[in-house]
C-alpha cells in the first residue's frame, strides 16, 4: 500500500526545483534537506528581492547544475543500458546451453546400463570393459542433470536481475525527463533573450508557479493515508460483497450472448463488402470494441475493414442490438430507451450534390438499395422490440436523404410517416 512517507517524498521531488529556481532568481541557496512541512512553510513567507539579487548568477548556476545532473544520468542509463545487454546475451546463451544439456541428457538415459553384470553371450566371460563403460555413463548422465539445475538456476538469476536492472533504468529515465523539463523551462521563462524579461518578472512568474502548486497541493496528503486506504478497501470489499450476489460475470456473459446474437440476425440484412460474408459479428463488452471473426478464428478490427458501408452497418448492427438489450430490462435499464443516429447515409450520399450526378447509373441505384435497406432494417428492428419486450423505444435520425431516396412505395410511407422536420431552403436544426 501506499504510505505517506512515500507520497510526501513524491510531492517533495516534484516541488523542490520550483523552490530552487525562485531562490536562484534571488541570489540565494535552497538547503535540499528540508523537509516538506518547512517547504509549504518557506513558500508561505518567500524571502524578497535584494539588491545582491540583480548582480548574483543563481540562476545560470542552476541552469548549468541540471546539465550536469542530466548528463550524470544519461552516463548511468548507458550504462544499465550495457549491462542489461550482457545478461540478455548471457541468458541467451544459458537457455541454448541448457537445450544442449537436455539433449545429451536424453540421449545418456538411452545408453543407461540396464543390468548388474555384462557377460559374452558366446563363452560368459564378465566383459569388465563394457562394465567400466556402463558406469562413465552413469556419472556423466548424473553430471549432465546437475549441470542442468544449476544452470537453470543462474537463468533465473538473471531474470531477476534484468527486472532489477529494468526498473533501475526506467527510474534514471524519469529522472532525466525530470531535468530535462525544468532545464526547458528555465531556458524559456528566464533565460531567454527573446522574452526580454526583466528580474522582477521572472520572480514574480517563479512565485505565481510556487503559489499555483501550493494551491493545487492534496491536502489529504498531509493526513494518514494508510488508514484512509483501509477505509476505501473496505468500502470496495462491501460493494464487490453486493455485486457477488447478482452474479455479474454471468449476466454480463448472457448479455454479450444476447447482443452478437442479434447482430448476426441484422448482418445479412445490412451492407457488408462480399469478402465477409462468412464472418460473424463478435462484441467485446470490456474494450467496448466491434470486430468481425471468421469460422477459423480470423480477427478483423473496424480499423481494418476498408469501406465506409463497412463501418456504418457495424454500428447500426452493435446500436440497434444494444438497444434491444436494455429494451428488454424494460424498467430496470440503467439507461434511457432512446437512440441518436447522426446521418448515417453519408457514406453512401454525401451532401455535395454535384457528386450524385457524376455517378453512373447503376452505382446511384445500388447506393440507394444499401440507404433503402438500411432505413428498413432501423424501421423492422423497433418495430420488433415493441412486440418482444412490449417497449416502444425512440430513435431519432437527423440525415439528408429524402423519402424519394427509398426504392419501394412500403420503405417511401414509412419514412414520411415518420419525418419530423425538414430542414432545407433556410431552415435549419442549428
Amino acid at each position: 500500500q501506499l504510505s505517506n512517507s512515500k507520497t510526501k517524498e513524491s510531492i517533495k521531488e516534484d516541488f523542490m526545483p520550483k523552490l530552487k529556481n525562485y531562490f536562484s532568481l534571488i541570489g540565494k541557496k535552497l538547503d535540499e534537506n528540508i523537509s516538506l512541512s518547512e517547504m509549504v512553510s518557506i513558500s508561505k513567507s518567500l524571502p524578497i528581492l535584494t539588491e545582491e539579487s540583480y548582480i548574483s548568477d543563481q540562476i545560470v548556476i542552476r541552469h548549468e547544475e541540471l546539465k550536469k545532473e542530466i548528463e550524470k544520468f544519461r552516463a548511468q542509463e548507458q550504462l544499465l543500458k550495457n549491462r542489461l545487454f550482457k545478461i540478455e546475451e548471457a541468458s541467451k546463451n544459458s537457455n541454448e546451453y541448457i537445450f544442449s544439456l537436455h539433449k545429451l541428457e536424453e540421449r545418456s538415459k538411452l545408453s543407461l546400463k540396464s543390468t548388474q553384470d555384462y557377460n559374452c553371450p558366446l563363452c560368459g566371460t564378465e566383459c569388465k570393459d563394457i562394465h567400466q563403460i556402463a558406469e562413465d555413463i552413469q556419472e556423466a548422465n548424473t553430471w549432465l542433470a546437475q549441470e542442468s539445475d544449476l544452470i537453470v538456476s543462474s537463468t533465473e538469476h538473471f531474470s531477476e536481475e534484468n527486472r532489477k536492472l529494468t526498473s533501475e533504468k526506467d527510474r534514471i529515465v524519469r529522472e532525466i525527463k525530470k531535468r530535462w523539463a525544468e532545464l526547458r523551462n528555465i531556458e524559456k521563462n528566464y533565460l531567454s533573450q527573446n522574452k526580454q524579461h526583466n528580474l522582477e518578472k521572472q520572480i514574480m512568474r517563479s512565485k505565481i508557479e510556487i503559489e499555483f502548486f501550493l494551491s493545487n497541493m492534496d491536502k489529504k496528503n498531509h493526513r494518514d493515508l494508510d488508514i484512509e486506504l483501509l477505509e476505501v478497501q473496505k468500502k470496495i470489499n462491501e460493494c464487490n460483497a453486493i455485486l457477488g450476489e447478482f452474479n455479474l460475470e454471468v449476466e454480463i456473459k448472457i448479455a454479450v450472448q444476447q447482443i452478437n446474437k442479434n447482430m448476426n440476425l441484422l448482418k445479412p440484412r445490412l451492407d457488408f463488402e462480399e469478402e465477409f460474408e462468412g464472418y460473424r459479428l463478435n462484441f467485446n463488452v470490456n474494450e467496448f470494441e466491434i470486430s468481425l471473426v471468421s469460422e477459423d478464428g480470423e480477427k478483423v478490427s473496424l480499423s481494418e475493414m476498408g469501406s465506409g458501408a463497412n463501418w456504418v452497418s457495424c454500428h447500426i448492427a452493435l446500436f440497434l442490438s444494444l438497444l434491444r438489450y436494455f429494451s428488454s430490462k424494460k424498467k430496470k435499464s440503467p439507461i434511457p430507451l432512446i437512440m441518436f443516429f447522426d446521418q448515417p447515409s453519408q457514406v453512401y450520399f454525401p451532401q455535395d450534390d454535384t457528386e450524385d450526378s457524376k455517378r453512373l447509373g447503376n452505382e446511384l441505384e445500388k447506393d440507394k438499395q444499401a440507404v433503402t435497406n438500411m432505413y428498413r432494417v432501423m424501421f423492422e428492428e423497433i418495430e420488433d422490440i415493441q412486440k418482444e419486450t412490449g417497449i416502444n423505444p425512440q430513435l431519432i435520425v437527423v440525415d439528408h436523404v429524402s423519402a424519394n431516396t427509398m426504392l419501394n412505395e412500403t420503405d417511401q410511407r414509412r419514412f414520411k410517416e415518420s419525418v419530423r422536420e425538414v430542414w432545407r431552403n433556410g431552415s435549419a436544426l442549428i
